[in-house]
């Protein structure tokens, strides 16, 4: 997702309103479910005249297994992670995720 926000916090909220109007009007997120915030980029402006990389996996083979990603990589910064799955949550960097917003069955 993507938007213009004076703040993370504004652009976070946004993304959670969005996320529940999805819920509501779609078939998305439908029963139990998880969302996990892996990366949040701020941008000063979006570029004009040359593409921007914003996000970067890499996996060898099994895509199960865990995968390298890297967020807004350029040439003198990577902003690369190691992302896997344990117990149905993600792990990134070792550390394990905390989730950013759940859905319920109704």
């Amino acid at each position: 997702m993507i938007v213009e926000a004076e703040n993370p916090k504004h652009a976070a909220d946004q993304f959670k309103q969005r996320l529940m109007e999805y819920r509501q009007r779609s078939d998305f997120f439908q029963g139990e479910c998880a969302i996990f915030f892996a990366h949040l980029v701020e941008l000063e402006s979006l570029p004009r005249k040359r593409p921007v990389m914003l996000n970067y996996k890499s996996y060898a083979g099994d895509p199960l297994m865990p995968f390298i990603g890297c967020t807004a990589p350029t040439d003198t910064e990577d902003g690369c992670r190691i992302y896997d799955w344990q117990d149905n949550e993600p792990e990134i960097d070792g550390q394990k995720g905390n989730s950013f917003l759940e859905f319920h069955s109704r």
